[in-house]
């Protein structure tokens, strides 16, 4: 069985225990998560930052303390997306950061003009990867606060 993706680390608790109780579950998630990081012209700085805010939006703890799971992030850029000062990141990263921002609670509100100013920054295909990695975002930390034991999980 392939051992749990990046978003599964975070202590081994709540959400990597419980899909341990059905493998195949828990491997095709791994599986699925791994794809989203191979597609070529997603840049990990770019899907950590955004898996930061939507673990800020949740105040999911077990996202938060995960580390660096994709790619190092300073004290002062997670300190600037909990202030949503976004001016200090490259274009790009602005415009996945405005759909992360929407995802959790305003997912229903993502602009054409949004999509598109990612596909513009990006191209389609990563442009389109990046949308699904911040639903799954969305989807872990919901699902690691669901399942949760202690405040480590």
């Amino acid at each position: 069985m392939a051992s749990p993706g990046p978003w599964l680390r975070p202590g081994q608790g709540g959400l990597a225990r419980q899909l341990e109780l059905v493998p195949e579950l828990a491997q095709g998630y791994a599986q699925f998560l791994a794809s989203l990081e191979s597609v070529d012209g997603v840049p990990r700085r770019l899907l950590e930052l955004c898996r930061l805010r939507i673990a800020q939006i949740h105040g999911c703890a077990a996202q938060l303390q995960a580390g660096a799971a994709l790619a190092p992030v300073s004290d002062a850029d997670q300190a600037q997306l909990a202030a949503l000062d976004l001016g200090a990141f490259e274009a790009p990263e602005q415009a996945a950061l405005a759909l992360a921002e929407k995802m959790p609670l305003a997912h229903h509100e993502v602009t054409d003009a949004e999509v598109e100013a990612l596909k513009t920054a990006l191209g389609e295909r990563p442009a389109m990867a990046v949308i699904v990695a911040l639903s799954f975002f969305d989807v872990q930390c919901r699902l690691n606060q669901t399942l949760a034991t202690d405040a480590n999980d």
